[in-house]
């Protein structure tokens, strides 16, 4: 296991999250644009504020994938961790975690982790555990294994 292939992983796939976002934008804007050329009337405001709550809809996810790219860049994925915090590898006796930012499932190296934030739910029971701790979620015990 390597901290930093997983910590590279995770910043490239929210590279491509936000090239796809910016794509997104670039489009409705042209839909937006286009719209303006019609003369349709009532079409074309309503089709204008379509666009425009698209457009903030986007923008707002936008925001949010451009903080949790800076959160990413903020982590040392070479410190150590002994707890559980942002930039360690948990590894229960069921699966792996990424303390990071919400990505889900992500295959590294052809093995899976769950690159979760510390503020989910389950970030937030780890949170400042160390090896031989338990947590509970969604209904299963789960016992800490160790921590880098």
């Amino acid at each position: 296991m390597n901290k930093s292939h997983i910590h590279a992983a995770c910043i490239a796939r929210q590279l491509i999250k936000i090239d796809e976002l910016q794509n997104a934008i670039n489009n409705v804007q042209e839909s937006i644009v286009g719209e303006e050329n019609s003369t349709a009337g009532n079409k074309f405001e309503t089709a204008r504020a379509m666009g425009q709550e698209e457009m903030d809809r986007l923008n707002k996810t936008m925001s949010i994938a451009q903080r949790e790219l800076m959160i990413l860049n903020n982590i040392n994925p070479a410190k150590p961790c002994n707890t559980a915090q942002l930039g360690a590898v948990v590894t229960t006796d069921q699966k792996e975690i990424y303390m990071a930012v919400g990505l889900g499932r992500l295959v590294v190296d052809s093995k899976t982790y769950f690159v979760i934030s510390s503020s989910s739910p389950i970030g937030l029971q780890l949170i400042g555990k160390s090896a031989g701790s338990t947590i509970e979620f969604a209904g299963k015990t789960e016992k800490i294994i160790s921590i880098v």
